[in-house]
Parts: C-alpha cells; structure tokens; sequence
C-alpha cells in the first residue's frame, strides 16, 4: 500500500482473498476472520516526517463480513481519529523527551507552566558526567601492583576511583567560586 500509494485494502478472507498475499491475512482466516480491511490516513505531504500517517486495520469473524454502511461510517471517521492520534502522540513524544533530558521533576513543572524560558531558580543539585574508559585504564594499570596482589578487586576499585574524581571536582568549584567573589 504504502509502495503503489494506496490508502485503502480489502481482502475478503471467507474466500480465501488474500491469504496467500501475507501470512497475517492467512493467520486471521484461521482463526475465523471473514474479512479484512485495512487505511492508511495520511499526514501532511508525502515524502515528509510529518507525511508518514497511520495505519489501521480491522477484522471481523461475521459470517456475511464487513457491512458496506459500516465500512463508510469507519472510513469517515478514521481522518478525525488520525488526527486525534497524531497529536496525543505528540505529546506523549514531547513529554518523553523532557523527561529524558531535563528529568521527570522538571518535565512536570514545565508542563504544568510553573516554568518559563529565562527564568533561574537555584537548584542544590548538580549533574556529574565521568569518563569511565579512564576507570578501566587506572584499573588496569593498578592492577599489576595492586589487585594482583588481592588487596583490592576492581569492584572495591571503582568507588576509590569515583571518590578521587569527587575530590578534583570540588577543588575545582572551590577555586572557581572563589575566583566568581563566593
């Protein structure tokens, strides 16, 4: 559908139609489908992000398959609920994404509005990024004097070393706050 441009594809699986197109389509027949029916709703251009769409599709058991009136009814409504879709989605996305990056305490505020582009609010806490590839190095390098001797395993090793890095770092805000006047 997707490859020809088409939105729309019935396949009436009571008759077999279709069931030797896709193991799906063969699958629901086996089950009791009767018919299948499937659309893509579009979004915006094609070739786009945002022209990507959504796609469903329905199956019922009834003997007689899908009834023409409904099929309309479905497919009239299908625009109104893509659309729909699409933005809860992208909320969700969104709320995913600062969750992500800012943690979910500040997601939360920025949702709820209680804060605004260049606002500053002090905070007592602090992001730390360590380089861990130099953990892996210090123990390799300690280890011939120091865990092959069972002083130390590179488990009990690691804390020494984030410890360390814990020190540099507070000498290092220490003379820069003192350079900033405290």
């Amino acid at each position: 559908m997707i490859e020809n441009g088409e939105q729309r594809m019935r396949r009436r699986l009571a008759g077999g139609e279709g069931t030797n197109e896709f193991p799906l389509l063969a699958d629901l027949a086996a089950q009791g489908g009767t018919d299948y029916w499937t659309r893509i709703i579009p979004f915006g251009d094609r070739g786009t992000p945002e022209g990507r769409g959504l796609a469903t599709s329905w199956t019922t058991r009834e003997s007689a398959g899908f009834a023409e009136a409904d099929l309309a009814l479905t497919d009239a409504t299908l625009p109104a609920f893509g659309l729909a879709y699409k933005a809860t989605m992208a909320v969700d996305t969104t709320s995913t994404l600062v969750s992500t990056y800012l943690g979910r305490d500040a997601a939360e505020r920025i949702r709820r509005g209680e804060i605004h582009r260049g606002q500053v609010k002090t905070v007592r806490k602090a992001l730390w990024f360590s380089e861990v590839r130099r953990l892996a190095k210090t123990a390799i390098r300690a280890s011939g004097a120091v865990l092959q001797q069972g002083i130390l395993t590179g488990v009990e090793f690691a804390p020494m070393y984030f410890v360390s890095q814990r020190w540099r770092a507070l000498q290092h805000f220490a003379g820069l706050s003192r350079s900033l006047g405290n």
